[in-house]
């Protein structure tokens, strides 16, 4: 996957779960993900679980800090170009909540 296709499936699955909360945000590469209520404490580890789905790797313990996660643009650096598939575990790629939205599945 490159990074417009990683950030177009990410923007789809955050959207997707803003609208469930009622809430549109205007989601860019840059957008603050936490500083705007993209993400939120309680939606840090869906979103994980959404990306180890579409990278088909777990993200290493230590790489769980907001830290990583503050734009697209650094969750694609720390873990979709390649970096994550290096350091993690692989694993198969689940269908992601999105996908499974979209095809008439909770």
């Amino acid at each position: 996957m490159n990074k417009n296709e990683f950030i177009e499936q990410v923007t789809s699955y955050l959207n997707t779960t803003l609208r469930r909360k009622g809430v549109t945000l205007k989601l860019t590469p840059e957008t603050e993900l936490f500083a705007t209520g993209a993400i939120d404490s309680l939606a840090f580890a869906q979103f994980v679980d959404f990306l180890e789905g579409e990278l088909g790797a777990e993200i290493p313990d230590e790489k769980l800090s907001v830290e990583f996660f503050l734009t697209l643009n650094m969750v694609w650096e720390n873990f979709g170009a390649g970096e994550a598939s290096e350091t993690a575990t692989q694993k198969p790629r689940r269908e992601a909540p999105a996908e499974s939205l979209a095809n008439g599945r909770p």
